[in-house]
């Protein structure tokens, strides 16, 4: 490929663009409007994830120890705990810790009247991320429930089945969306691509008449798309910034796109402006 041969494709695609400015503005505006809500979707999608992953280090059970068990017997127990592959961690709560955690959250004034500490000992345990399904969660409770030194269990079994299914669902949709944008971007850029080429079929015939190779002309108008992409992505970024900077107003614990988030709408943009542009060259020339 000829350095002077790419020189031209460009100059053709920018001629263009000036020449057929109502079509140039509708298909960016319609690809930047596309890109835009994919971003949000994407951005929607991962706070969600986040607020999910949030959620899901909270989700665990807690296991209330009987009075009369001492203290070599409590360690004991937390070895068997901690040996089960399913369990990332056990935090022992004693009696005395569990006192003083409910004064400093509640005040000391609802325990005055009381002679002595109305607290158990307790363990809170933690799961690991891929062990966090309510079937799992509710199993575990069952065989701790066993226990000879458990006098009590509270989980969240139900909490965690509803956690999993709601991340897996909006895997799904984004997912999804990607395809279906990919799908709606691919179509406008063809379409697009296909007037310009109707516009110039008379430059074309005569190019073909003396002898430009079928890359040689396809090539301006595969640069167009990607072009066309490129603005798109770039505008997206833009608009998508300046909504993620109005929403930190309101929410400020609100996850923003990464500065490679925003660059990969741009390189979104220029790919679908190519796949699309190529496959209306293939199609019309």
């Amino acid at each position: 490929m000829k350095i002077g041969d790419i020189i031209f494709a460009l100059s053709q695609a920018f001629k263009s663009f000036v020449r057929r400015g109502f079509i140039t503005f509708l298909s960016i505006t319609t690809i930047t409007t596309a890109l835009v809500v994919f971003g949000i979707f994407g951005i929607i999608s991962s706070n969600l994830r986040y607020s999910v992953n949030k959620l899901k280090k909270r989700v665990g059970i807690e296991i209330y120890i009987k009075e009369n068990i001492d203290e070599k017997r409590v360690q004991d127990l937390i070895q068997r705990i901690e040996s089960k592959p399913e369990i990332d961690n056990v935090i022992y709560i004693s009696r005395d810790k569990a006192l003083q955690k409910f004064k400093v959250e509640y005040g000391e004034e609802l325990l005055q009247h009381l002679d002595e500490n109305p607290f158990p000992a307790s363990l809170q345990l933690r799961l690991k991320a891929e062990h966090l399904g309510g079937t799992e969660i509710n199993a575990l409770t069952e065989e701790f429930s066993g226990y000879e030194e458990v006098d009590d269990i509270s989980s969240e079994g139900r909490i965690a089945t509803k956690i999993s299914k709601m991340a897996k669902t909006f895997q799904l949709l984004e997912i999804s969306w990607g395809i279906l944008l990919f799908i709606a971007a691919t179509i406008i850029i063809l379409n697009t691509i296909k007037f310009t080429i109707a516009a110039r079929k008379s430059t074309i015939e005569i190019m073909e008449l003396v002898g430009a190779t079928r890359t040689f002309i396809q090539r301006p108008f595969i640069y167009e798309g990607m072009l066309k992409g490129l603005l798109s992505g770039i505008f997206a970024s833009v608009i998508i910034y300046g909504i993620e900077k109005l929403i930190r107003i309101v929410l400020p614990q609100f996850v923003s796109m990464s500065d490679l988030g925003l660059f990969l709408i741009v390189i979104l943009g220029i790919f679908f402006g190519g796949i699309g542009s190529k496959l209306a060259v293939r199609k019309f020339l």
